[in-house]
């Protein structure tokens, strides 16, 4: 492995890093928000999961990758 490689070597393994922390991040915050689970959402599966309409501002129900706590 040369000089030149390493720095993007380790942006790269910095950058899953970040984005396996911000995937943790946002599931905690649904886990600890149970009411959002009633909210209208789709989740990755393609299924339509909750029963009230949402508001339009606020928390979303869902990860930004598609993931509910519904699907656990």
């Amino acid at each position: 492995m040369t000089t030149k490689t390493r720095p993007h070597h380790l942006r790269a393994a910095l950058r899953r890093s970040w984005k396996q922390y911000a995937a943790v991040h946002e599931r905690r915050q649904l886990l600890d928000r149970p009411w959002l689970e009633d909210v209208l959402h789709w989740s990755s599966d393609g299924q339509l999961h909750g029963e009230v309409a949402p508001t339009g501002a606020g928390p979303h129900s869902v990860t930004s990758d598609g993931w509910c706590p519904g699907l656990r």
